[in-house]
């Protein structure tokens, strides 16, 4: 801080230049410290970022895996449902040799007679359910 004096005209220092240097020093290594507090931040964000991405991939990675899953379930369960079907096929040809059971369909039902899609038949407990008809 400076004063001018009123007699005579002269600048007068309240500060001297020891504590100047002491409050220069002390702001560089608190500009320092900063710096260095501003490096580790960056390195902080860089490894972030670097686990974002890998976090993604491997969500990328679950979401495929899972999906994987699910069409082999599907394609699990088709496949019992085929051998059960080519079991329950072979019996009724061993039990009713001269009968041809190649029209048989397996995803269609009896109604009223005739071999019909799900979507054909009325719900169970409705008016027009009557599979005997």
């Amino acid at each position: 801080m400076f004063l001018i004096c009123k007699n005579c005209s002269q600048l007068i220092i309240n500060e001297n230049i020891s504590q100047l240097i002491f409050k220069y020093d002390k702001l560089k290594e608190e500009n320092g410290l900063l710096k260095e507090e501003n490096d580790e931040l960056r390195a902080k964000i860089v490894k972030l970022s670097k686990d974002k991405k890998d976090l993604e991939s491997r969500v990328v990675e679950v979401c495929r895996e899972r999906k994987e899953a699910e069409m082999s379930k599907k394609t699990h369960g088709f496949e019992i449902f085929a051998a059960a079907w080519d079991r329950a096929k072979a019996q009724a040809e061993l039990f009713a040799p001269g009968v041809c059971f190649e029209k048989m369909d397996p995803v269609k039902v009896v109604y009223k007679g005739e071999l019909v899609d799900d979507d054909q038949v009325p719900a169970e407990g409705s008016d027009d359910h009557n599979p005997c008809e």
